[in-house]
C-alpha cells in the first residue's frame, strides 16, 4: 500500500484530525469502540500540542525532540488503527474512504446501489420561451449529484391539465450536469409544462422520480 499519510507536521496533523473526526461521528456504523477513539484522539492532541511548542520561536531542542516523539507515536498508532478498524472494514465504504483521506485498497469494488433520493429543482424563467431546470443533491445546494450518481433524467410534457401519473409525461431528457434547458416556439408561450426527475447512477440503476412540478413557459 503506498504512504498515504502526509509529510508535513501541519498537513499530517490536519489528515490526522479529519480521519479521527470522521470516524467519531461514524462510530456506530463502523463498529468502533469507544476507548480505542479517545485513544487516538488524545495522541492527537499531545501532538498538537508539542508541534505548538516546537513552532514557538523560543523553542528549545527538547521541544522538537519531544514534537517528533509524539509525531512517531501517533503515525504508528494511526497506521494500526487504519489498518485494523478502516481498510479491510466491510462497513466503510469507498467513499469514506476518500473522505478519510485514505487509498483504496486492491479489491473487488462494491456494487454501487440504485439512487435512494431525487433531485431537487429550481426553474429559472429569465429568458422567453425557454425553461431552465437546475438541480442538486436533496439538502445540499452546493453538491449536484450524490456519490456514485452519473447523472439525471427530466420528463417533461405540455399539457392542459394536471397529469394523474407520470406515464402521462413521454418527453424524456438526460444530462450529466447540473442544468438543462428546454426550449420553446412563440405559440407555446404561456402554456403549462409538467416535469419531474431522478437520478442514474453509473450503472444505469435508476431512483425514485420526484414530485410533478410544474411552471409556465416565459
Amino acid at each position: 500500500m503506498p504512504d498515504y499519510i502526509p509529510r508535513a507536521d501541519e498537513k499530517f496533523l490536519e489528515w490526522a484530525a479529519n480521519l479521527i473526526d470522521y470516524a467519531i461521528a461514524a462510530k456506530t456504523r463502523f463498529h468502533i469502540a469507544d476507548d480505542v477513539l479517545v485513544g487516538v484522539r488524545n495522541l492527537e492532541n499531545t501532538f498538537a500540542n508539542a508541534l505548538h511548542k516546537a513552532n514557538l520561536p523560543n523553542r528549545g531542542k527538547t521541544d522538537v525532540l519531544l514534537k517528533n516523539e509524539a509525531r512517531n507515536i501517533l503515525k504508528q498508532t494511526l497506521r494500526q488503527f487504519v489498518k485494523s478498524y478502516l481498510i479491510y472494514n466491510p462497513l466503510v465504504s469507498n467513499e469514506d474512504k476518500i473522505n478519510m483521506g485514505l487509498p483504496l485498497h486492491n479489491i473487488k469494488p462494491s456494487p454501487i446501489p440504485p439512487p435512494t433520493t431525487y433531485p431537487e429543482t429550481e426553474v429559472d424563467l429569465s429568458v422567453i420561451r425557454q425553461v431552465h431546470i437546475l438541480i442538486h443533491e436533496h439538502g445540499k445546494l452546493k453538491q449536484k449529484k450524490p456519490y456514485g450518481v452519473h447523472g439525471w433524467e427530466l420528463r417533461w410534457e405540455i399539457l392542459d391539465t394536471p397529469p394523474q401519473s407520470i406515464n402521462e409525461i413521454r418527453n424524456s431528457e438526460f444530462s450529466t450536469k447540473g442544468h438543462h434547458s428546454l426550449f420553446f416556439d412563440e405559440n407555446q408561450r404561456g402554456k403549462m409544462i409538467y416535469f419531474c426527475v431522478r437520478w442514474e447512477n453509473n450503472n444505469g440503476k435508476k431512483g425514485p422520480w420526484s414530485e410533478i412540478h410544474n411552471t409556465v413557459i416565459p
